[in-house]
């Protein structure tokens, strides 16, 4: 039964990676009408609106069935998980979404990876050790990424400094994710980590910005599937995932976002793929792979 869960699990963080990949032109194409803090407020605020009554209609069920394992169902225990998940989220999503405006996409998304790097880091301090293969799926991974990724010299200007920042939120949403998933009811964490980074960012976007009606309108595409597929959906599914898989092994599943970002722009985008970027998304599906299996292998 454990094996399943873990193979569930890692099957919807693959599935997770896929729409954070192909959600790359929404983030781009959203502001072009509306800011970066004004694309995160509304993003999520889509997301809490589907996702509060939802958890609300299954809210008995699924309590019958967490509480068997001892964990929070009610609200008000899941309080301080959701707002230190949304906390972190907020940093990670309004550091990212800034920094793409002054740098590349590909030198970003490659920055934004190395939060793999640091949830490693973070493993081998709290534990004292880490598998081999894990060290190699990780090493794997980043070669990939590069490959993938950066097209011209790794040299650090402005918007590289702010998406760099950036990755250390989203390292600690993945290891806040751990913490708190595997004691509180997830459905009801990833709400209010929704209504966290609304309100918070909401805040910050009527300081720094002016949003407009006809701007929100003109994103309506973009935000919808930003908001529903890339929030509401794939950071769910990632909090359900992380009560079973351990934060190293979803940090290299969910790198697998730069292969479905390099594919949706061949799509979407008319882009091409070098062989110098084949090579990379084959390392960064093979460091999947061992992670995975290796995973599997621990039970």
């Amino acid at each position: 039964m454990g094996n399943r869960k873990k193979l569930i699990s890692m099957f919807m963080l693959v599935i997770t990676a896929f729409i954070w990949g192909t959600a790359f032109v929404a983030q781009v194409t959203g502001m072009e009408s509306i800011g970066p803090l004004s694309f995160c407020a509304f993003r999520n605020l889509i997301a809490a609106v589907i996702m509060i009554p939802y958890t609300m209609l299954l809210n008995k069920r699924r309590c019958e069935f967490l509480e068997e394992d001892g964990t929070e169902t009610t609200w008000k225990g899941c309080m301080i998980g959701g707002i230190v998940c949304g906390t972190v989220l907020l940093g990670g999503t309004t550091l990212q979404q800034v920094g793409l405006q002054y740098t590349t996409a590909g030198k970003a998304a490659f920055i934004t990876s190395i939060y793999i790097v640091l949830v490693t880091i973070f493993g081998i301090l709290r534990s004292g050790r880490i598998s081999k293969a894990t060290l190699f799926a990780v090493a794997m991974s980043m070669t990939g990424l590069y490959l993938i990724s950066v097209k011209g010299g790794l040299s650090f200007e402005r918007g590289d400094l702010i998406v760099f920042a950036g990755a250390f939120f989203w390292a600690g949403h993945i290891l806040v994710c751990d913490k708190f998933s595997k004691c509180c009811d997830p459905l009801k964490i990833s709400c209010i980590q929704y209504m966290v980074v609304f309100l918070l960012s909401g805040v910050l976007m009527m300081m720094y910005e002016e949003p407009t009606l006809s701007g929100v309108v003109a994103s309506w595409p973009s935000l919808f599937y930003a908001g529903f597929f890339s929030s509401c959906i794939a950071y769910t599914f990632q909090m359900l995932s992380q009560r079973y898989v351990p934060p190293t092994t979803a940090s290299i599943i969910m790198s697998m976002e730069s292969i479905f970002a390099a594919f949706s722009g061949m799509i979407f985008l008319g882009e091409t793929l070098t062989a110098r970027e084949f090579i990379g998304c084959v390392l960064v599906f093979a460091a999947t792979v061992t992670a995975q299996l290796n995973e599997i292998k621990r039970g």
